[in-house]
């Protein structure tokens, strides 16, 4: 668990040292937003392509940080998502503290870091924007992590075959509400990334807007994600996740038969390669040309995802009988008359050979194609 816990400092600290580092660029390459930011208590954005750079930053650094600590902590890095976390079971009320404690640290050490290091004036605190009202900025900031999480719950935790690929749809969501929320709040949809830089920095008056709305948005998507699970919203779309060609759109017929028509070539042509090795092939199980032979080939078609499906050959792990030398089979016959002499069997029990068509075929090493 404290392995856990230092891996979420580890993943905030390089989640902010990219993010933050990426903004304090854009604001140290932008004149005007050098002169702008002077005043602390508003948030303004010189430029459209200022606004595009943090966006950026931001949405790429949590990718990056997310899957390079994906497989080790789950790559949370934020206390507001792990409140949905909590509230759904998928993270204990003791990890929920350490990795909470984590993330804090990690944020105000990646503050601290980037500001002793970075030159010019440290801009990267979370304010309201010009004309942006605080309960403005707490709708704005609930809406945005509202569906920052709910990304998390359906992508990550909900355990799917896109679920690898989790942090780019995350750091994708990151990136649009960015663009978004950047302008308005800042866009923190994480208490922790506004927390570090105001304790470095200082805090500005509705510092507590980062803290009410990214929770309020956390318990949103927690009452929509445990909704969802109510509905038992997979069996809405059953076959979304299908590989099999028969879960394909019908377009009248035409991209079934292509299909099928793919997989009867593909059939024929593995048929042709197995003639030529002299093994035959016919309808359920194939044994070699001669008995004994080591490969005693089976050929089925795999599971395809797309285009046409591929064939795979699973081969006998069988090979002849090794002849017994004489000394070999003395032994063997005295062993054979202990066992009898002290009433055992000499019933021998043949073990049930296990081929590579059945390992590829059990659904523990099945293989998509």
């Amino acid at each position: 668990m404290l392995i856990k816990a230092n891996c979420f400092y580890s993943g905030t600290l390089l989640f902010l040292l990219m993010g933050l580092g990426g903004i304090q660029a854009a604001a140290v390459s932008t004149e005007a937003a050098q002169a702008e930011s002077a005043t602390r208590s508003t948030n303004q954005v010189a430029s459209v392509e200022q606004l595009l750079y943090i966006s950026t930053s931001m949405g790429l650094a949590l990718l990056a940080a997310a899957w390079t600590f994906f497989r080790v902590s789950g790559s949370v890095f934020n206390p507001n998502v792990a409140i949905a976390l909590v509230l759904t079971g998928a993270l204990s009320p003791m990890r929920f503290v350490l990795y909470v404690i984590a993330e804090i640290s990690g944020a105000i050490a990646a503050s601290a870091i980037l500001k002793g290091v970075l030159p010019g004036k440290f801009s990267v605190s979370n304010s309201l924007g010009a004309g942006t009202k605080p309960w403005q900025g707490v709708l704005i900031e609930a809406f945005l992590t509202c569906a920052l999480t709910l990304t998390v719950l359906l992508v990550a935790v909900e355990k799917h075959r896109a679920t690898p690929f989790a942090p780019v749809a995350i750091g994708m969501v990151l990136f649009a509400a960015h663009l978004l929320g950047v302008v308005f709040t800042g866009a923190a949809m994480n208490s922790a990334r506004a927390f570090g830089p105001a304790v470095v920095d200082g805090f500005v008056e509705e510092h507590w807007v980062y803290w009410v709305g990214p929770s309020f948005g956390a318990l949103m998507a927690t009452a929509v994600y445990i909704f969802l699970k109510g509905v038992d919203y997979y069996a809405l779309t059953p076959k979304q996740d299908s590989d099999q060609v028969e879960d394909s759109p019908d377009l009248k017929g035409i991209e079934v038969r292509m299909r099928r028509r793919h997989q009867n070539f593909n059939s024929l042509q593995h048929s042709d390669r197995l003639a030529q090795t002299g093994v035959n092939v016919h309808a359920g199980n194939h044994d070699g040309p001669q008995m004994g032979q080591r490969q005693a080939a089976s050929g089925y078609p795999a599971y395809s995802a797309y285009g046409a499906p591929t064939v795979v050959t699973g081969y006998n792990h069988s090979r002849p009988a090794s002849p017994v030398s004489p000394n070999m089979a003395a032994g063997l016959a005295m062993a054979g008359g202990m066992g009898l002499a002290l009433g055992g069997s000499s019933t021998n029990k043949a073990l049930p050979e296990e081929t590579e068509q059945q390992q590829l075929g059990s659904p523990r090493t099945s293989r998509y194609i």
